[in-house]
């Protein structure tokens, strides 16, 4: 079965660390034609979307290159968008690309309308007895209050990914406060 991957630059994804390459080498490993392409390489022609796609190979790390096979993305039975934010405008015009995939029958997984919809960080407050005390806020007030309230906090992005510009305030801090 082919499946499309939608992906970051190759030269900025982590061998050890990245989920994206995991997938992508369990499905070769399943006998699954695997091809990747970046947000750039979808495009609409004559009312069909279609993208310039490299096929990815299990012991070769993907790179971008400019020898490249064209598609119709009704040609793949699956495509996951697996771009890191930010939710940019790009990113956001992508997701509107895959609506017009889901239409051509194709299985997207990251919906393209709850990408849209559900800010992830935003979106486990529906489990509040699941996780700590949360405030969301872009008010540096309200968070000296919150931080006044509760002593040690953690202090997170909305946009962010794989940890990064995450702080940890301690009590140590509020001295300085």
């Amino acid at each position: 079965m082919p499946i499309l991957f939608i992906i970051d630059p190759p030269q900025s994804l982590q061998l050890k660390k990245d989920s994206t390459l995991a997938l992508m080498k369990e499905a070769v490993k399943q006998n699954h034609e695997v091809y990747f392409c970046l947000q750039h390489d979808l495009y609409i022609d004559a009312n069909q979307l279609f993208c310039r796609t490299h096929r990815f190979e299990l012991d070769i790390f993907p790179k971008h290159e400019k020898n490249y096979e064209t598609h119709p993305v009704s040609f793949f039975k699956a495509l996951f968008m697996r771009k890191d934010p930010p939710v940019d405008q790009a990113y956001l015009h992508t997701t509107y690309l895959l609506d017009i995939a889901e239409k051509s029958n194709v299985k997207v997984f990251n919906k393209p309308s709850s990408i849209r919809s559900w800010n992830e960080k935003i979106s486990i407050l529906q489990f509040d007895t699941l996780i700590p005390k949360t405030l969301v806020t872009a008010n540096p007030e309200i968070v000296k209050q919150f931080f006044k309230d509760h002593g040690d906090i953690i202090l997170k992005p909305l946009d962010g990914m794989g940890g990064k510009n995450i702080f940890r305030v301690s009590e140590f801090e509020k001295i300085l406060m």
